[in-house]
């Protein structure tokens, strides 16, 4: 079976002490059909210089430079635009995946007909301990509820690209 391409979209700003963990969770997926577009927005560390190691390694990874800041939210729009995938997968560039997430999503749209998947997650320190629970899916999930409290976290999503071109 052909799986699908999933487009990651990363954009980093000095994010040096925790980009190589989200990369490498990227690279771990047990779903291998993905590009990752990581986008470095004007940071002033090394964060380019670990995107671009990790790009030089692995020719799924795509990297960009902003020649200065633009955001987190032009730079994931600039990502978008450059996705090739027919999913586009949202994770910043201070979180981290587990290792099915990708494979578990997919699955998950095809035999439920969604165009539009999240996840729970769980929280870490800056020394990588969990913190006690989790951020849980809710069983059921409406606009109304959903305009009162956003359950979605970012680097949980996965949507069809096409319901992306007209949307950021």
């Amino acid at each position: 079976m052909n799986e699908p391409l999933v487009s990651v979209v990363m954009p980093a700003y000095n994010s040096e002490k925790y980009i190589k963990a989200a990369i490498a969770s990227v690279v771990a997926q047990t779903h291998q059909n993905w590009d990752l577009i990581a986008i470095d927005d004007g940071s002033r560390d090394d964060t380019g210089k670990i995107i671009a190691e990790f790009a030089a390694a692995d020719n799924r990874i795509r990297f960009f430079k902003n020649e200065r800041n633009l955001g987190v939210s032009a730079t994931r729009n600039k990502a978008i635009a450059l996705a090739i995938g027919e999913w586009v997968a949202f994770l910043d560039s201070d979180d981290m995946w587990n290792e099915e997430k990708l494979e578990k999503q997919l699955v998950l749209a095809r035999n439920s007909g969604s165009d539009f998947v999240f996840t729970g997650s769980a929280f870490v320190d800056e020394n990588g301990n969990f913190y006690r629970g989790t951020f849980s899916v809710p069983d059921t999930l409406d606009f109304r509820h959903l305009r009162l409290h956003n359950v979605i976290p970012c680097s949980s999503v996965m949507i069809r690209k096409n319901l992306l071109k007209s949307v950021r």
